[in-house]
């Protein structure tokens, strides 16, 4: 009976309102709209009291929050003229809340009829009360209350109808929140105020999107404890029933999806609202640094509410930073750098609090979602953004291109020296994420730098006239070889091997072999360059004599040096290798040479390998094989044992 009064009464009212109501009128009718208010509010504080313990539900859901809910709603209608009107309203229920809460709470703690049920209803009367006072602010800012007050008491609800385990108030408080979205929608957009995030429009979406992210923790602790009883259940001698265990089950499943999707929901309307705010209200010059700061920001208050309330569900949250991070690298790499348009300030506490949070979860024992991934992608951005920053440094400066290069390949090697030296946290706690796949993509880089700015270019560092092998593009080329080789020795062996599943030391002594050998034609060829005008393109260096005898006399003396170095350690595949690359010149010397025959460079060519053929057949004889290794050394065991 007191729904059914509640609800004719206020359709009365509202049909009325519509029809009839004119501005004329408000000094007559505000005095009913109280006075129905009133009498509502006091049936349901009365109801508490008389409702018997046994029964379910404390607190009638339907008159608790569905009475603030359409009164608030008239009075809208009634003050829309007003200036301030439902900031004044709002500031009023909330004063009003607040003071049933107190009188509730003191005849509670009185031992009054009914006191455990008003200790329940106090705390419904405390959240309404809060509810209107958050309300206050961006009503006194904006006269649209409907979709935030409609979220708002949506998550209402949904608490009330957890605590109740009342189903359809559940359903009832998501319909809300949608509708309260759809309708934010619908008169958008509205553009009231003059800062950015201060404002009517953002602090309604604020609104929304908390209450959606309120209602998911209340779903998803429902959730658990659901699953708990099962559980329970299963292992205790009272089992319940096959239907029990079923439908416990099936709420389970649905709360846990209904809180996914709110905390989908919720964090949409979160980020997609920063941007349209950014876009409205910053100029394009600070949009990226100040959607920076807001992401920093967001981060910080997903750590705070995951951690205090160990909620394990959103442990996604630093991918929310990281993502739109990597996002922002290129877009300010494409623009501008780092540090411009104080981006010296947001970027730094970004990337502080990104490990400040892996840090703390580490600490508290709770679990983030790939950690892994997520170390090794913020270790690889720090490192593009500090070689970035410090290349654009030197571009500033207006020095040679070669520094830039130069320091760009420094950043790489002291990230890969960190990885290897170093035991401290975060290196030594997560060697996948760093010891192997940032090192892994680093190592990459540094070769994609070997091949842009060492291998297919001549850089020149000037001032510093070019010398080979002591010039910086060759001597930090130097210094990186040295790093990825310690890499291999203290981490990279171990992958190797666990990956191919045998000893990798001959893999790993070809590409470095391989990688010499390439690195060495280069500094000959950038040499010649140098010092004979040569172009340096594929073609010039193909048709010059001079290259081509170089090669044809380095690739012997290689070969020969190769050869004897194999003979005195009977190493019979290293020798092969010397003779094939020797073999490689003498067929270069008859297709390729003799076809310029009658230069003095191909002459030369000919004599100097020449001779050097002669020298390789006395000095490096081939190895023998190690089935005659193995008959030499019986041969001898046996006349050993004969004398």
């Amino acid at each position: 009976m007191n729904v059914i009064g509640f609800v004719f009464t206020f359709i009365v009212a509202s049909i009325w309102g519509v029809t009839q109501y004119r501005a004329e009128h408000f000094a007559s009718t505000e005095p009913f709209l109280i006075a129905f208010f009133l009498i509502y509010v006091a049936i349901s504080i009365l109801f508490s009291i008389k409702q018997k313990p046994e029964l379910k539900g404390y607190v009638d859901g339907t008159l608790v929050f569905g009475v603030p809910m359409v009164g608030f709603g008239l009075q809208s209608a009634l003050v829309q003229q007003m200036e301030y009107g439902l900031a004044y309203s709002a500031a009023a229920l909330a004063g009003f809340y607040f003071l049933v809460t107190y009188f509730l709470r003191k005849s509670a703690s009185l031992g009054k009829e009914g006191g455990e049920n008003l200790q329940l209803m106090s705390q419904a009367m405390l959240a309404l009360g809060v509810i209107f006072a958050t309300l206050t602010i961006p009503f006194a800012l904006d006269g649209r209350w409907s979709a935030a007050s409609w979220a708002i008491e949506g998550a209402g609800f949904v608490w009330i109808a957890l605590r109740q385990q009342r189903e359809i108030l559940k359903y009832v408080g998501l319909a809300l929140q949608l509708f309260g979205g759809l309708l934010f929608l619908i008169d958008y957009p509205y553009r009231g105020g003059d800062w950015v995030f201060i404002n009517a429009e953002f602090m309604g979406i604020t609104m929304i999107s908390f209450s959606a992210l309120f209602s998911a923790y209340l779903l998803q602790q429902a959730s658990n404890e659901q699953l708990d009883k099962l559980s329970e259940s299963k292992l205790s001698k009272a089992k319940l029933s096959e239907f029990k265990q079923a439908l416990l089950s099936a709420k389970a499943f649905i709360d846990d999806f209904a809180a996914i999707a709110l905390i989908a929901w919720g964090i949409a309307w979160w980020y997609i609202s920063a941007i349209i705010q950014v876009d409205d209200y910053i100029s394009r010059q600070y949009e990226l640094v100040v959607y920076v700061a807001f992401v920093t920001f967001s981060a910080a208050l997903w750590l705070i509410a995951s951690l205090r309330w160990q909620w394990q569900q959103v442990n996604f949250f630093p991918w929310l930073l990281l993502l739109p991070l990597c996002l922002y690298f290129w877009l300010t790499l494409l623009q501008s750098n780092f540090s411009a348009n104080y981006g010296f300030i947001s970027w730094p506490l970004a990337l502080g609090l990104l490990y400040g949070i892996f840090y703390k979860a580490e600490k508290l024992g709770y679990a983030l979602f790939k950690a892994t991934a997520l170390h090794s992608i913020s270790c690889l951005l720090i490192t593009f953004i500090a070689a970035s920053e410090l290349a654009w440094y030197v571009e500033y400066l207006d020095l040679a291109g070669a520094w830039s290069a130069v320091v760009v390949m420094v950043v790489l090697i002291i990230a890969l020296d960190l990885i290897n030296t170093s035991k401290y946290w975060p290196f030594g706690k997560h060697p996948k994420a760093y010891q192997q796949i940032s090192a892994i993509v680093i190592i990459g880089l540094m070769f994609i730098w070997s091949l842009g700015f060492n291998f297919l270019s001549v850089l020149k560092a000037h001032p510093i006239p070019y010398l080979p092998l002591l010039n910086p593009i060759d001597l930090v080329q130097l210094l990186a070889l040295y790093t990825v080789v310690q890499w291999y020795r203290l981490h990279g062996n171990r992958l190797l091997e666990k990956l191919s599943g045998k000893s990798s030391s001959a893999v790993a002594i070809g590409l470095l072999a391989g990688f010499g050998f390439i690195w060495f034609n280069v500094l000959l060829l950038k040499t010649l360059h140098v010092i004979t005008d040569i172009s340096y393109q594929p073609e010039a260096l193909f048709n010059s004599a001079i290259v081509q005898t170089s090669i044809s006399i380095a690739w012997t003396l290689i070969g020969l040096v190769v050869m004897m170095l194999a003979s005195n350690k009977s190493l019979r595949p290293l020798w092969i290798v010397g003779a094939s690359l020797t073999a490689i010149v003498v067929a270069k010397l008859f297709l390729l040479d003799l076809a310029g025959q009658g230069t003095i460079e191909r002459i030369i060519s000919f004599i100097v390998v020449g001779a050097l053929l002669l020298v390789v057949g006395y000095f490096s004889p081939v190895p023998p094989t190690a089935k005659a290794n193995a008959s030499e050394d019986k041969e001898s065991t046996a006349t050993i044992d004969s004398e």
